[in-house]
């Protein structure tokens, strides 16, 4: 099973864009404070943990993404602080497009791929 995931990054906590100069030109950049955006440092990385959680259906979206906390801290959260916590992203499932041998021929015959 295949998923397409949607993860609005500038939805993490402290998470901003704004331009940063380098040497030959100037990039829009997303910058992101670990701790405070709740980032869990690796040995071999930066991750950000999710949890996909099964929704009812919105646009196809079947699953809504939100940051996983500790136990305690969750535990220590009231329900209004709990409901507040901001959805990162969305899923759904995706299936791959069927292409018959003959249509495949096709594509051949007729030069229609890039390389």
């Amino acid at each position: 099973m295949s998923y397409a995931i949607k993860v609005n990054l500038t939805s993490l906590k402290g998470a901003t864009i704004c331009p940063i100069r380098g040497r030959h030109s100037t990039k829009k950049c997303l910058v992101i404070p670990i701790e405070d955006a709740g980032l869990v440092e690796g040995p071999r990385g930066l991750y950000l943990l999710l949890n996909a959680t099964e929704y009812a259906v919105i646009q196809d979206w079947t699953h809504v993404l939100r940051q996983t906390m500790k136990k305690d801290e969750y535990k220590a959260l009231t329900l209004e602080q709990r409901k507040s916590l901001p959805n990162l992203g969305v899923m759904r499932e995706i299936h791959p497009a069927t292409i018959s041998p003959d249509e495949m021929g096709e594509l051949f015959d007729n030069n229609l791929l890039n390389f």
